[in-house]
């Protein structure tokens, strides 16, 4: 019943439960149905460890950190993915309140107890660079997610080797953009294109008709076109990002028939390049065609910015509050979080 009302950070139990429309749930009836969970199984660890998430969401960040502890202290089975997840949910809290090194310690119990099981089921080793995204600290970033590379790369092939070697470079490139080193970011954009390609192919090895094959060609060519439009934005090389544009909108217009959301990705860059070249009404415009840019914090920050280049401060300023106490974290999230701060300690 709370999963209705709330989005408690289960992926598994959100793909088999729709949650009510945003005007019906209501937090307090899910807390009151947390609670009673509690009473009636009050040695269930995942119990504690949802109702944890539940805190966490509402950024009652000591609340959360009490009932994960919780969840440890019933949890029995010490090699469990249940009790590695809920160390990396202890994680998630000391990051959240700037505790880094004990975040890192309970991303460590995480990472040690999934490479006890099954590698590929739970556990890609990027929190710990993740956390050093979040500290600012983008060089040791860099190190970690090459420390997570190679122990990836013993790895047999597979779909999944190569999806967390590309989250993996996905970091070191994050770290080397956002430091405006772009002859670095570049080797690191020409790795993650091959770690594309590599599923490009172990794809097309199990294609099964026509259809399919123009599926993952369409698609490859998008995502190509994602990573080097978002660095060409980054590195404003404004007229070679228009360029892109154009082939990426055609594309994700033939996409449609497959995927509904497919012109997102043209949505948000336009908006992006938009913004940086002064075209804010035109950037809003983009944006507000953008489905689910609030569920995207990265892009969302640079919406508060157009807003507020626009003068509208009080929707600016909402969202950054909203985008400054996000709890779930990742790398978009690491980027702009301290900024969203600081645009609302600005404004106070």
């Amino acid at each position: 019943i709370p999963d209705l009302h709330v989005n408690i950070g289960n992926s598994k139990r959100q793909r088999i439960i729709n949650m009510l429309p945003v005007k019906k749930r209501n937090e307090s009836e899910a807390l009151k149905y947390f609670e009673l969970a509690n009473k009636i199984r009050p040695n269930a660890p995942s119990t504690a460890r949802i109702l944890g998430n539940f805190y966490r969401g509402k950024n009652d960040l000591d609340k959360a950190l009490s009932e994960y502890q919780k969840a440890v202290e019933l949890n029995t089975d010490s090699l469990s993915s249940s009790l590695a997840f809920t160390y990396n949910a202890i994680g998630h809290v000391y990051l959240l309140k700037g505790d880094y090194l004990k975040a890192r310690e309970s991303y460590e119990k995480f990472i040690h107890i999934g490479a006890l099981e099954d590698t590929s089921r739970i556990f890609s080793p990027n929190a710990i660079p993740v956390s050093y995204l979040y500290e600012k600290k983008y060089e040791e970033a860099i190190q970690e997610s090459m420390k997570g590379i190679n122990e990836i790369e013993k790895e047999k092939e597979s779909i999944n080797k190569y999806s967390s070697l590309f989250q993996m470079q996905n970091i070191i490139y994050v770290a080397y953009s956002h430091s405006l080193k772009e002859e670095e970011a570049l080797a690191s954009l020409e790795k993650l294109n091959s770690y594309r390609q590599k599923n490009k192919e172990i794809d097309l090895a199990n294609i099964v008709d026509q259809k399919e094959l123009e599926n993952i060609e369409n698609t490859d060519k998008i995502n190509s076109l994602n990573l080097n439009i978002n660095h060409n934005i980054l590195f404003a090389h404004y007229e070679e990002a228009e360029k892109q544009l154009i082939e990426l909108e055609k594309i994700s217009k033939e996409m449609l028939k497959m995927n509904p959301l497919s012109m997102n990705g043209f949505y948000r860059f336009s908006a992006h390049l938009n913004l940086m070249k002064g075209n804010i009404n035109e950037s809003i415009d983009f944006f507000n065609k953008y489905s689910g840019l609030d569920q995207d914090k990265y892009y969302y920050y640079f919406y508060a910015l157009a807003l507020k280049a626009q003068g509208n401060k009080v929707e600016s300023d909402k969202i950054f509050t909203q985008i400054a106490d996000e709890s779930f974290v990742n790398w978009q999230n690491a980027i702009v979080r301290d900024l969203a701060k600081a645009q609302v300690n600005a404004g106070n």
